[in-house]
């Protein structure tokens, strides 16, 4: 675990001064109880890690001069998880351990089958704070991003990119047989709790020429699947 990290949504630059405010200047300061004088590190979200030493702290806000930058760049290749919307509980579960895992973007989408089918403005903000979590604590320093789109039968045009979907069928192979090695972004898609339709299937295999995969010679639950997808992509691309 990387030290103690906070995160601040600016640019972080050496020679510069921020101030650290509101839930992230409670922690450092009745959590962490950190004093003037102490160094802290910043993320931004944006692969840059800034080392800092508190100057000030009054009652709202910390001023913080920032001393050391460094630029780590996201792996690669791009990791999309492409899922049709489960229940919120199991989304929660799922935006942070594919943080950790190094998802690069999830794009949420309504499945046919999806019983839930958008996300209010709050539960948008929590699986963001979910995931800035898992970065600053697996020491990450991208953030990935987190995108509603509309269902697939209404996409433009398909996604660019190496394009996967989880395929329960006897027949489907291994992701592992099937997954090239490349620079270019890999997009996998996966199901709601009652799985994919046929017309989606249809779409991603016809239209999108998405490979059907198996992940696992069981069936996965919602929330399981793009897990051991963004676990299994990552560790056969490293």
């Amino acid at each position: 675990m990387p030290a103690e990290r906070f995160f601040i949504d600016c640019a972080l630059t050496c020679g510069e001064s921020i101030k650290l405010e509101e839930e992230e200047f409670v922690h450092l300061t009745r959590v962490m109880r950190a004093e003037v004088g102490d160094t802290v590190e910043l993320v931004n979200g944006r692969h840059i890690l800034a080392t800092a030493k508190i100057e000030k702290i009054d009652k709202r806000a910390a001023e913080l001069a920032i001393t050391l930058i460094e630029d780590r760049a996201p792996l690669t290749p791009p990791l999309i998880l492409g899922i049709a919307i489960p229940r919120f509980s199991h989304l929660e579960w799922i935006a942070e351990k594919a943080t950790e895992l190094g998802a690069n973007a999830l794009w949420l989408f309504p499945g046919d089958r999806s019983e839930k089918k958008d996300l209010s403005e709050q539960q948008r903000l929590r699986l963001r704070n979910l995931m800035i979590a898992a970065m600053k604590q697996c020491g990450r320093l991208d953030l990935p991003s987190l995108e509603i789109h509309p269902a697939l039968h209404a996409w433009h045009y398909p996604p660019k990119g190496a394009l996967f979907f989880g395929d329960i069928s006897p027949e489907a192979p291994l992701l592992a047989k099937c997954l090239p090695n490349t620079n270019d972004p890999i997009v996998f898609f996966t199901g709601p709790e009652k799985g994919f339709s046929t017309q989606e299937e249809l779409l991603m295999k016809n239209a999108w020429h998405a490979q059907g995969v198996s992940l696992h010679p069981y069936i996965l639950r919602a929330e399981t699947a793009p897990i051991l997808a963004a676990g299994l992509i990552r560790h056969l691309l490293a």
